[in-house]
């Protein structure tokens, strides 16, 4: 990933839309993509962010290289959305068939996620 696209992908956070300011998560995911990015399968997870209500949603993209990263955003209770983080070199979203029903939850992912967002 160029170090140009990694600023611009770090720049995104603080993004904020709803009604009121006029921007919708549709013009979040027209930025992405104009910077480069693709929408990775899967693209959606939603995630528990501490200290909120409401649980946020990772989305995953791949860059023009192939690398992958997380844009993480949620809605506050007044409705206002924010992005909270942007991971680099960041894991696929995809979970692994399990057997077993309690591992199939992705709770593995969150726990990768919470870590890899302690070190952004």
């Amino acid at each position: 990933m160029s170090g140009e696209m990694n600023q611009q992908l770090l720049d995104l956070k603080g993004f904020t839309f709803d009604s009121d300011t006029g921007r919708k998560l549709r013009d979040l995911y027209e930025t992405v993509n104009t910077m480069g990015g693709t929408k990775d399968t899967p693209f959606v997870l939603p995630y528990p962010l501490e200290g909120h209500e409401r649980p946020a949603v990772v989305n995953a993209y791949l860059d023009p290289e192939g690398n992958r990263f997380h844009i993480i955003w949620y809605s506050d209770t007044s409705g206002l959305s924010h992005v909270d983080n942007v991971i680099l070199d960041a894991p696929s979203l995809a979970r692994e068939k399990q057997t077993d029903p309690c591992n199939s939850c992705g709770e593995g992912m969150v726990g990768i996620l919470e870590e890899m967002a302690k070190d952004s």
